[in-house]
């Protein structure tokens, strides 16, 4: 199953240290990895409503965790960083890519990222269902 193959990696991301591509990349912080972990939770558990498991998840250089989507003609990412925020890309076959955050409050607030994740609204112009995802 997609979901359990993408619990591995997400295990897998937890374990690298700075330098984990031989050119530099800075690791995620743990902080960045329980980010992730919750966001990814969020999704899993809130599948029949989204857009399903994400295709992929890899680290970036840069000290992020990023989901991705690769459908047909539609790419997806959302990328999560140690600011309480997801970072959203999405990309259509002849259309330009569209890009968009959702921040929460700090962890003081009481807002969760599951919460904020299932209640959240992506932009005007973008619409998810159980079946695809596509520009409205």
């Amino acid at each position: 199953m997609q979901w359990s193959r993408i619990t591995r990696e997400l295990k897998e991301i937890k374990q690298l240290s700075d330098d984990w591509d031989g050119l530099g990349a800075t690791a995620p912080t743990l902080n960045t990895w329980q980010r992730a972990s919750q966001v990814f939770n969020a999704m899993r558990e809130n599948s029949a409503s989204d857009y399903g498991p994400p295709t992929r998840v890899v680290p970036s250089p840069e000290g992020t965790i990023v989901f991705e989507w690769q459908f047909q003609s539609l790419f997806i990412s959302a990328e999560v960083s140690d600011d309480n925020c997801i970072y959203w890309m999405f990309a259509a076959d002849g259309d330009r890519s569209r890009h968009w955050s959702q921040c929460i409050p700090g962890s003081d607030s009481g807002v969760s990222w599951e919460t904020y994740y299932t209640s959240s609204t992506q932009p005007s112009g973008i619409s998810f269902d159980e079946r695809n995802v596509a520009l409205v």
